[in-house]
């Protein structure tokens, strides 16, 4: 357990919190393991998953490949079954359906939709309005602006960023920690240990966001 006085700290709970150094606390109380209670200012660090791509035009069907980097265009729905590793960007209003793949890097534009099943780990950036629905994952890394929705069950541990208005259900999965703002949705169910951090005002870094691909 970590007490801090009411004063402004920057911080490096990596045993307590998986925000590590991006986290500055503001009239904080008292931080235990299992559940948070303070008013932090925090800040999360977009990563940069991909700095090449493979262009994807039209809807297509990709099994049984490799390593894929792909850049879906707009308006496609692109299912993919039985790759490797996957990084994607999703245009607006475009649709990735990923079945026993490796692990998933995805960033989704505004109304893009992620759906996947039995794959590993995966970092998602959700743009505004957009959704993943995952089942039978390893540990997810997800970053929600607002609007976005993300609903998991029977993954592995989440880090979980929510801007205002976006919302997460997770159920039947490792522990949770998760840095919300205020006016945001979140449902747990049959999870491992939960921790939450109200962050009234959180910010997203994009200085090292990945650039668009085509």
């Amino acid at each position: 357990m970590v007490l801090f006085n009411r004063t402004s700290h920057l911080c490096s709970l990596l045993s307590e919190i998986d925000l590590g150094k991006n986290s500055t606390f503001v009239n904080s109380s008292v931080i235990s393991t299992t559940t948070i209670s303070v008013n932090p200012s925090c800040i999360a660090i977009i990563p940069s998953i991909s700095t090449t791509w493979t262009c994807v035009n039209t809807s297509s069907t990709i099994n049984n490949g490799g390593i894929l980097k792909l850049y879906i265009k707009q308006n496609l729905f692109v299912p993919a079954n039985n790759n490797a590793d996957i990084t994607a960007y999703l245009e607006a209003n475009s649709h990735l359906s990923a079945g026993n793949d490796g692990a998933l890097k995805v960033y989704l534009e505004s109304n893009a939709t992620l759906t996947t099943m039995n794959g590993n780990a995966m970092t998602l950036y959700l743009g505004i309005n957009s959704q993943v629905i995952s089942s039978n994952s390893g540990p997810v890394t997800a970053y929600l602006e607002s609007g976005a929705k993300l609903t998991l069950s029977n993954c592995g541990s989440v880090i979980a960023y929510l801007k205002t208005n976006s919302q997460i259900s997770l159920s039947d999965g490792g522990s949770i920690n998760v840095y919300y703002d205020n006016d945001t949705i979140r449902t747990y169910s049959n999870n491992g240990g939960i921790s939450e951090t109200l962050c009234p005002s959180i910010i997203f870094d994009y200085s090292n966001m990945s650039p668009r691909g085509c």
